[in-house]
């Protein structure tokens, strides 16, 4: 028996029918750096007085890509 969550197993599927490669969610880089920039943008409105929002995108992008490095956000196979 194989217990994943939704995500998990949508990716999977998604891989499955040549939709996507199995581990990556965004993998265009460029439309990558957009969505983070972004996301940055619009938590920086809710915590103006934090330096760290105004480190360049490669930052974020960088730790991301860290995080998912670790196996925490990893799909099982």
């Amino acid at each position: 028996m194989i217990v994943e969550n939704y995500h998990t197993f949508a990716r999977g599927y998604l891989a499955s029918r040549g939709k996507m490669l199995r581990d990556t969610i965004l993998s265009n880089l460029d439309h990558q750096k957009i969505l983070i920039a972004k996301a940055v943008d619009q938590v920086s409105k809710r915590y103006e007085l934090l330096p760290l929002f105004g480190r360049p995108v490669e930052l974020f992008s960088e730790e991301f890509r860290w995080i998912a490095q670790q196996g925490s956000v990893q799909p099982t196979r």
